[in-house]
């Protein structure tokens, strides 16, 4: 992830497609890059990631799901709103632990607030070094996007 000196911040491959106005090379400053986490699931190849938890599925993405379904699904703009940050880094941090049978994110007495759940899975898809739609199929999945759906007679 990129932080722009203009404020921007944006994926690092998508740097190259911000207008010149905004790369930060005039002198609003330079481009600052944020450090690498480490060895964490943030920020990690999925593929890596499926390997480290033997699934088919990152645990991640299954777990936050499961809570979703099991007590959210009546929470209007669910994945639109933002999570408190506190309960946010609690479940960031169960996630690095990596022991995930230590916790459910589906008790709503210790994890009361749904929309951080959902903030903690946007943010691991954030982070994803190539996202679920690839930089490669962009230009194929905007056409698609953009194409007219026939009418129905």
């Amino acid at each position: 992830m990129l932080i722009i000196a203009c404020g921007t911040c944006c994926h690092s491959k998508c740097a190259e497609k911000l207008p010149r106005s905004c790369t930060g090379t005039k002198a609003s400053g330079p481009i600052i890059e944020e450090p690498p986490a480490g060895p964490s699931m943030f920020g990690r190849e999925l593929s890596e990631q499926v390997i480290a938890d033997n699934a088919a599925v990152p645990v991640i993405i299954t777990k936050c799901i499961y809570a979703v379904e099991a007590v959210g699904m009546e929470y209007e703009g669910i994945y639109r709103k933002t999570g408190g940050s506190s309960q946010s880094k609690q479940i960031t941090q169960l996630f690095e632990k990596g022991d995930y049978d230590a916790f459910d994110l589906s008790d709503t007495e210790i994890y009361n607030d749904i929309s951080s759940v959902t903030s903690v899975l946007k943010n691991y898809f954030r982070q994803l070094p190539n996202p679920l739609t690839t930089h490669a199929l962009h230009e194929s999945f905007v056409t698609a996007a953009c194409k007219s759906t026939p009418s129905r007679a």
